[in-house]
């Protein structure tokens, strides 16, 4: 669409533009930021970006003040006109309409270009659909190309060349986490390892954690695979402690955990907007900290395999904790709540808590969800040495195992051929059950009424709540249907809301 005058060498979709120039700011401490602009009649706004940000080509942190800096930076052509759903690409319409954009993001600093070079260094042949699919699991593993492969935004991190390993490495202060694209061809159902390059700067220890996320466009709320337009699935990759090291400059290798993708999503009714991973601290990094990566390669899953424990002394502090013959009971408030097929270990040391009852713990923090079905199964914590500090593998599900336990004792409510399911899915995971039908009275009758247990002291909205706080009666358990236990919630007051009774 252009004149041959005007263009030495067409742009087509697929292709692959090198980037480079020196630039000098005014102001120091400023982010540099260079990205492509798109004009087409198919979209609702013309001129607008792409949602996925596949227009930004480089967000380069410059810290000095009229200092040159050189950026170099690759783009992949036509992720930047593909928009809509289902996805349709869109080639310039005119000569102007394609433009490639510099400025300091956020800021009113100016700048000084020199030495701009555009170089095509790749081009398929045919259209960008019919471009053969790239290999591998992670779409950007050296950050050579834009964030149509780490996604932007305000708390995204920036990339910067390292000498001492050659390449760029995505750079995380504080407060900020880095998100990065997983390519599409990636085999749904299937099973996946990798690891990278990290450095510490001004910390000498981090709990890295590692999170997949798939967000799906779901078109069968009845039967889809949520009850929702959206969903968002999550897979754990790492959640470890790393300490800085002195040899090679600081960089080591990290190893993740061995990932299993999020089923068989492309048999689904719907499309999958994007598969990334976030990588951030657990807490925030100290003032003046710094994580560097770089460096992502596949690993194979099945010639490499990791401790079995998070912690930094995995022999001696094994999260395999679980014996046959062994079960602890636990108690809330001196009521039996749960056994346990394995001590309380805290997530960070892994050092395991004596559980033969001399000792008893206060809850500082604690997540509703079981642990086995959170992002995150450690959200339980108590108070230890001083400190809250969080335990391995969360909230325990509700177990009651005749072998370990006697029910003689327990106020046990059978279900197991009542109408009772699983509620509020995609808030607790399955975790939370609801029955459909009344209790018989004679039952009820032999138990504790749950309205004189108000764990949190009195609570004007609650008739019958009581001041006292922490002396509830003993709690109420259901067998399922699937033969497991669920334990009842007495903070629920159920009211009816009907035509008849609003």
């Amino acid at each position: 669409v252009c004149p041959a005058g005007r263009l030495t060498e067409a742009i087509e979709a697929g292709d692959l533009l090198r980037i480079a120039f020196m630039v000098k700011l005014t102001e120091a401490d400023q982010v540099f930021q260079v990205n492509t602009a798109h004009y087409h009649t198919g979209k609702e706004r013309p001129w607008s970006f792409p949602d996925d940000h596949s227009n930004i080509i480089a967000r380069t942190h410059i810290p000095d003040a009229n200092v040159w800096t050189k950026v170099v930076a690759y783009h992949r052509v036509g992720l930047d006109w593909t928009y809509g759903q289902p996805r349709a690409l869109l080639p310039p319409e005119s000569c102007s309409a394609y433009q490639l954009r510099f400025m300091v993001a956020a800021s009113y600093s100016d700048f000084i270009l020199d030495d701009v070079r555009i170089e095509k260094v790749y081009s398929p042949v045919g259209s960008l659909a019919e471009a053969p699919p790239r290999e591998g699991f992670i779409s950007n593993p050296k950050f050579e190309y834009g964030h149509a492969h780490y996604k932007f935004s305000r708390s995204a991190g920036y990339v910067r060349y390292d000498p001492d390993i050659g390449q760029n490495a995505m750079i995380l202060p504080s407060g900020k986490l880095m998100r990065q694209n997983i390519i599409d061809t990636a085999v749904e159902d299937e099973t996946y390892q990798f690891s990278f390059l990290m450095k510490l700067v001004n910390v000498e220890s981090v709990n890295l954690r590692i999170v997949m996320r798939m967000r799906f466009e779901n078109n069968d709320v009845e039967n889809g695979p949520c009850k929702r337009e959206v969903c968002n699935f999550f897979r754990r990759a790492l959640a470890r402690n790393v300490h800085a090291t002195k040899e090679n400059n600081g960089w080591q290798r990290v190893m993740t955990n061995k990932v299993h993708l999020f089923g068989n999503y492309t048999e689904w009714d719907g499309n999958v907007d994007f598969i990334l991973m976030q990588i951030f601290p657990s807490e925030p990094l100290p003032e003046g900290g710094e994580i560097h990566i770089a460096d992502f390669t596949e690993e194979d899953p099945e010639i490499i395999s990791m401790a079995p424990s998070i912690s930094t002394s995995p022999s001696s502090s094994p999260t395999s904790l679980i014996d046959e013959d062994v079960a602890y009971i636990v108690r809330y408030a001196g009521e039996v709540r749960t056994i346990m097929r394995h001590p309380f270990q805290v997530d960070l040391t892994g050092e395991i808590l004596p559980m033969d009852g001399s000792r008893g713990y206060n809850l500082c923090d604690a997540d509703e969800v079981e642990g086995r079905l959170a992002e995150f199964p450690n959200r339980l914590s108590i108070m230890y040495q001083s400190n809250c500090v969080r335990l391995r593998g969360g909230n325990p599900t509700v177990d009651l195992d005749p072998t370990f336990l006697s029910h003689d004792d327990l106020n046990i409510v059978d279900l197991s051929t009542s109408p009772v399911g699983p509620i509020n899915v995609d808030q607790t995971y399955g975790g939370d059950w609801l029955l459909q039908a009344d209790v018989a009275a004679d039952v009820c009758e032999a138990f504790p009424s749950p309205y004189d247990n108000d764990y949190r002291g009195a609570d004007p909205l609650n008739p019958d709540a009581k001041p006292s706080r922490f002396n509830p009666d003993k709690p109420v358990f259901a067998l399922l249907p699937d033969g497991t236990h669920a334990l009842y919630d007495p903070r629920l007051i159920v009211k009816e809301n009907t035509i008849e009774n609003p």
